[in-house]
């Protein structure tokens, strides 16, 4: 995106100066604003908000039910959304000229805020040369994502047939999204594990095992220490060399 550096340095002003973080622990009486958990979208108590500055909510996102960190970084990879947000909205403002500030700005705002931006404004913002190409990553591996889990959402629990089905469109889609790019790079982001095992999957199924194996490294990299997802690891570890096998057959 234009205007990196000056972005990149009002991330670090904002991360030490301003913390957009609401923690609603408990329901007091003698209290006006009872109301202020349920205009927030939370159902119990202890209920944590990230913010930005405008008082729009980030955290939880449009696919979280609830928040409650467990670790700083935890903490800090939630706050990272608001001030990623208004950095970009301070850097439109300075630079209204440029089309790709604003756009990442609308980008930002569908991907962080739920029912903020209309689908007219994306479309044009999805049409501006020179945004981040990771933020449009981002647009598209959410939109596969999300397609995904309403197909999932009308299925029975039990249904593992259409389930597995449902998987394997979601992983075609987002070898499509993946392109020839470098793909998803940012760690800290919570689609990063759903994006490298679909990629992998999708990679499987087109015979591209030098892609399914670039994927499956990256995915052990980040999640192979990991008791739960390591085994998924192994698993997604035999499905290649299973693969291999029938190529070389």
């Amino acid at each position: 995106m234009e205007g990196g550096p000056l972005l990149a340095e009002w991330w670090v002003e904002l991360s030490k100066e301003f913390v957009p973080y609401l923690n609603i622990s408990a329901q007091l009486s003698n209290v006006p604003d009872q109301s202020v958990i349920q205009q927030m979208g939370g159902r119990g108590y202890p209920y944590f908000v990230v913010l930005t500055d405008r008082g729009e909510r980030i955290v939880p996102g449009p696919s979280q039910s609830q928040f409650r960190p467990q670790s700083k970084k935890e903490t800090e990879a939630a706050l990272r959304g608001a001030i990623e947000l208004i950095a970009a909205r301070v850097l439109a403002a300075e630079q209204p000229e440029s089309t790709a500030c604003v756009a990442a700005v609308t980008i930002l705002e569908s991907l962080l805020i739920e029912g903020r931006g209309s689908e007219a404004r994306l479309a044009e913002a999805r049409a501006v040369d020179g945004v981040d190409p990771q933020l449009m990553l981002r647009l598209g591996v959410r939109d596969v994502v999300a397609v995904y889990t309403r197909v999932v959402s009308t299925l029975a629990k039990n249904d593992q047939a259409g389930r597995s089905a449902a998987f394997d469109n979601a992983a075609r889609s987002m070898l499509a999204v993946h392109g020839d790019g470098p793909g998803l790079l940012d760690t800290r982001l919570r689609i990063f594990g759903d994006y490298w095992r679909l990629v992998f999957t999708g990679a499987l199924q087109d015979g591209k095992l030098d892609l399914a194996d670039e994927a499956l490294r990256v995915y052990r990299r980040v999640y192979g220490a990991d008791g739960q997802l390591g085994k998924r690891v192994d698993k997604m570890t035999q499905d290649l060399d299973a693969a291999r096998t029938r190529a070389g057959e």
